[in-house]
């Protein structure tokens, strides 16, 4: 990555695969969601983002994957949050404006479809325009630059053996 050219780096991230509601109503990480995000956060820490805060939906594993993430990054856990907006059915523009408007570089960890639509809104300008897929654990690098949002790396836990 050109870490001159950008003004702003975001990495977007779904969380890890979750226990089953039947398993644990709170639905926090299963093992291999736990060991899907660690690899993930390893190859995002290979990339050498200097990221402000991680922020996140409440959900628990939403939560946990923020916090492995922030470890793995170096992100102390004081700047791990939580924020609104970020659940699976939340309208991506408010999210849009406010990256904008504060120009922080960070991760969101969120959900399906809301990740999904975020990146097809931050790369496109619209919601559904562009089929973004997010596996568990799946993880995508934008940066905004001078011409506005680009697409940097996707990482996923699948490219490491």
């Amino acid at each position: 990555m050109d870490v001159d050219a950008p003004s702003q780096v975001v990495v977007l991230v779904r969380h890890g695969d979750a226990l089953s509601e039947e398993e644990d109503p709170r639905r926090p990480l299963s093992d291999a969601g736990r060991e899907h995000i660690e690899r993930v956060a390893e190859l995002v820490a290979h990339l050498g983002l200097h990221l402000e805060e991680v922020r996140h939906s409440g959900k628990e594993r939403a939560r946990e994957t923020a916090e492995i993430l922030a470890a793995r990054i170096g992100v102390g856990p004081e700047l791990v949050r939580e924020v609104g907006g970020l659940k699976p059915k939340d309208d991506v523009l408010p999210v849009v404006e406010n990256l904008e408007s504060e120009g922080r570089s960070m991760a969101l960890v969120g959900h399906l479809p809301f990740m999904g639509l975020l990146a097809s809104r931050l790369l496109s300008g619209e919601e559904g325009r562009l089929r973004c897929r997010f596996g568990d654990a799946g993880c995508m690098v934008v940066a905004r630059g001078e011409e506005g949002w680009i697409l940097e790396e996707l990482v996923n836990h699948d490219l490491m053996s």
